[in-house]
């Protein structure tokens, strides 16, 4: 007992201490303090007060206020980023500078060779060396470290050090706002110095900007990877399609860039760059070899409804989709305009392109507005031709290909042709208008005729007992052929072009190819219309990015087709050629050979439907035949070829041993036609 009491001393009032303390909390709380008979307003607490981030970090005495927000006063003396962050912790620096102390003396070490070697590199050569990543563990990883020569521009050991730290942190951390972090950007195992990444930016800007002008030239590679790394690597990935100075450069993006896209897609919520950038990949996807393995649809979908939820329908409201208070400046408002504009247009040119329904939102900010007898236009100037286009491409669809009638039947004997009509007048009415737009360049003029050819493919669908059959078969004719001449005439910027304009021109050969091997064949200038085939295919050809790719594979597929169905070309006795779809008919005569078995995939159900025939004729019956002209072509044991139907391509046509169009047949050449067999045309 005395034990216990030394324990617990006693207090003069006879309690212990620790009761004493007790109880002596219980007197002091707010409550217990609190008289029963005061108002409820006297009740109330003031929040608890927090301090910043940094502060807390230094346990430190803040002074931030929080409504409205002010940084506090030492923020403010030195400078830093005040914020209060709920899930904020404070980091045990000792641990984190000693494992920095650690990389920091490695990578010294790697610095030191690296600087040695680029001396060397560069005393002998004069060029930017190549060289594996400082753990050079995979022959496959690369550190490019371009444009850094010896002298002025080479690297000092504590720069590269600190760069590679913060490379090494993610690009976060104490080293964020360093200017060592702008020195290497990484991805992966790529590592891309300064005067690369600029001259990646400049090739974006020089060569495909002018297509989608959605982005501001006047800022610099580094203002993009600060607002988004997702849009900073589009840009750098786009720009290494033809990149003369490091053509494997796309070949090692790929694989992480790709990691990097599905990483972002799986964050929610998003950023409106996030739009901007799959934007830009869906103008110009990354390069595959099936069509099993192409996101691009689904990345089109992702933007459109990514952007609306984000509220960049209605871009001067975004507060009405934000948990967070967002001021907007004017130019913030015209940027999230852009983009909606560029959305809908990507959308829309998506959809044509893969023959699937658009997921487009023509709304009322996109549509111009009247004010006292006065149209207004939000819209951009330099995208408002483009707008106004892709929404009568969407009215094309809508009318003709989505029509109320089964997919397999015909549109209608009189309704098809009639509604064709209608649409062709209002098309001239709208080129019209268009026309007197000083904004109407030479390739908005291109994208007018790619959607004329979009409204007359409907040909095909027509009824062979239709009275303007024939009639509307001229009009396809002419109207792939000014699209054809026209495309073909930018063959300097051709390779530059967007996706969507190399799947227009595919529609314009399998166009020619039906044409000139059938009953419509006999009143057209053969070697002119064979000419702009042979010449068509190999425009097709060099608008490839990587080898076996999509447009390699599918410009074989008309060669092939075209040789198989006699290359355009009236056998001896003026019959229709055996292997062409005509089956012997008599020239001349009107047939159903042009009708399209499949008829689901809206314009573009032309080359879904010519690939089907291309399998039943060289994958089965002609599997083994050996086409004059063409003995490079291969052909493999197996029927399947193509994804969107439930078929591969993988197998059969394979380019691996194609080097300079050798599976074309011929010695054809550029603009020459005799690489698709027969005479070699004009």
């Amino acid at each position: 007992m005395d034990a216990l009491q030394q324990t617990r001393p006693l207090l003069p009032n006879g309690l212990s201490a620790s009761r004493k303390r007790n109880n002596s909390d219980l007197q002091d709380s707010p409550e217990s303090l609190q008289d029963p008979d005061e108002p409820d307003q006297k009740r109330r607490q003031p929040g608890v007060k927090r301090a910043c981030n940094e502060c807390r970090q230094q346990k430190l005495k803040c002074d931030v206020v929080q409504e409205p927000y002010t940084a506090c006063t030492r923020c403010k003396k030195q400078k830093l980023h005040c914020r209060i962050d709920d899930g904020f912790r404070r980091v045990g620096k000792r641990s984190k500078y000693a494992e920095l102390e650690r990389d920091k003396e490695q990578l010294e070490n790697q610095v030191y060779d690296l600087q040695r070697q680029l001396a060397n590199r560069s005393a002998s050569t004069g060029t930017a060396p190549f060289y594996a990543p400082p753990n050079g563990s995979s022959t496959h990883s690369s550190a490019i470290y371009a444009g850094l020569q010896a002298g002025q521009d080479q690297l000092d050991s504590r720069d590269a050090v600190a760069s590679l730290l913060d490379l090494k942190e993610g690009g976060s951390g104490p080293f964020r706002t360093s200017p060592n972090s702008r020195l290497l950007k990484s991805l992966g195992d790529v590592v891309l110095a300064p005067d690369r990444v600029k001259d990646l930016f400049d090739e974006f800007w020089e060569k495909y900007h002018p297509f989608l002008p959605l982005l501001d030239r006047e800022k610099s590679a580094d203002y993009y990877f600060e607002l988004s790394p997702l849009l900073f690597w589009t840009v750098v990935v786009i720009g290494a399609r033809y990149f003369g100075k490091d053509p494997d450069l796309l070949s090692k993006l790929t694989s992480p860039y790709t990691t990097l896209v599905w990483s972002v897609m799986s964050k929610v919520p998003q950023d409106y760059r996030v739009v901007q950038a799959l934007c830009l990949l869906c103008t110009w996807p990354l390069p595959t070899s099936s069509t099993s393995t192409d996101a691009t649809f689904m990345f089109s979908g992702l933007m459109m409804k990514i952007a609306m939820q984000i509220g960049l329908h209605r871009p001067s409201h975004a507060q009405d989709f934000s948990r967070s208070h967002i001021q907007l400046r004017d130019e913030d408002i015209k940027d999230r305009l852009r983009t909606w504009t560029a959305c809908n247009i990507v959308a829309q040119t998506v959809s044509t392109g893969y023959g699937q329904p658009a997921e487009t939102l023509y709304d009322a900010t996109l549509t111009p507005r009247h004010h006292d007898g006065k149209e207004s236009q939000l819209v951009p100037d330099d995208l408002r031709a483009r707008l106004e286009l892709e929404k009568f491409s969407d009215k094309i669809t809508k009318t003709i290909y989505c029509n109320n009638s089964p997919a397999t039947e015909s549109l209608g004997e009189q309704q098809g042709p009639l509604y064709a009509k209608m649409l062709k007048n209002d098309l001239e009415e709208l080129e019209r208008r268009l026309n007197r737009s000083n904004k109407f360049g030479a390739w908005d003029d291109i994208h007018l005729k790619g959607i004329r050819l979009h409204l007359r493919l409907c040909a095909f669908f027509d009824s062979p007992r239709s009275d303007s059959y024939r009639e509307d078969l001229v009009d396809l004719y002419f109207v792939t052929k000014y699209f054809l001449e026209a495309v073909l005439a930018e063959e300097a910027q051709l390779k530059y072009a967007p996706n969507y304009i190399m799947q227009l021109m595919l529609a314009g050969g399998f166009t020619l190819l039906k044409l000139l091997n059938s009953f419509f064949a006999i009143p057209l200038d053969r070697e002119e219309a064979r000419n702009l085939f042979s010449r068509t295919v190999w425009a097709i050809r060099a608008m490839s990015v990587t080898t076996n790719d999509l447009p390699q594979r599918l410009t074989e597929v008309l060669a092939q087709l075209w040789l198989a169905w006699g290359a355009g070309m009236p056998t001896p006795n003026g019959n229709l050629p055996s292997g062409s779809n005509g089956s012997g008919a008599n020239a001349g005569d009107m047939d159903s050979s042009l009708q399209l078995q499949l008829r689901t995939r809206s314009s573009m159900s032309l080359l879904f439907d010519s690939v089907w025939r291309w399998r039943d004729d060289l994958g089965g019956r002609m599997r083994n035949a050996d086409l004059e002209g063409n003995g490079n072509a291969l052909y493999a044991d197996s029927s399947d070829f193509f994804d969107p139907l439930g078929f591969v391509l993988d197998g059969i046509v394979d380019y691996a041993a194609f080097n300079g169009g050798g599976g074309l047949g011929g010695n054809g050449g550029n603009g020459g036609g005799g690489g698709l067999g027969g005479s070699g045309g004009g």
